[in-house]
């Protein structure tokens, strides 16, 4: 960001050379959603909470327009918190060049029948009787 001109203009109404940023995604609600901004004479600080989504674990692709959304949501924050022109387009992201394993590796073996294992995985949020059931009717009460 500090390369292009635009984003440089942007800025410059703060006087402060740095901005720092933090996001913490929290999936165990440990810390409330929320956010703080910071400004000092050195950097403007920023920590976002946010609660935890799902990760598109089967996109890889989406990852890094998930990460400039949750950019520009920060940028926002320090834009509205100090008083800064709406925020230049951010450049489009590239497509993640990844290994598709490391997004969905191989799981471990559960145990669990296979299609309850899938739908797991897949996040779907399912009632602990059909579980117990499934599992009953997979493997045969003992």
């Amino acid at each position: 960001m500090a390369a292009d001109p635009a984003r440089r203009q942007w800025w410059a109404p703060t006087g402060v050379p740095a901005l720092q940023l933090s996001l913490l995604l929290d999936g165990m609600d440990s810390d409330p959603p929320g956010v703080t901004v910071k400004k000092g004479r050195k950097r403007v600080q920023v920590h976002q909470t946010r609660l935890a989504a799902r990760f598109p674990l089967n996109d890889p692709a989406a990852i890094p327009t998930l990460a400039q959304s949750h950019l520009r949501d920060l940028l926002d924050h320090v834009r509205e918190h100090l008083g800064l022109a709406p925020l230049p387009p951010l450049p489009t992201p590239p497509a993640a060049d990844l290994p598709p394993e490391l997004f969905r590796p191989d799981p471990p073996d559960t145990g669990l029948p296979p299609d309850l294992e899938r739908r797991l995985l897949n996040g779907e949020i399912i009632d602990p009787k059909e579980i117990v059931a499934q599992i009953h009717a997979h493997y045969g009460q003992q």
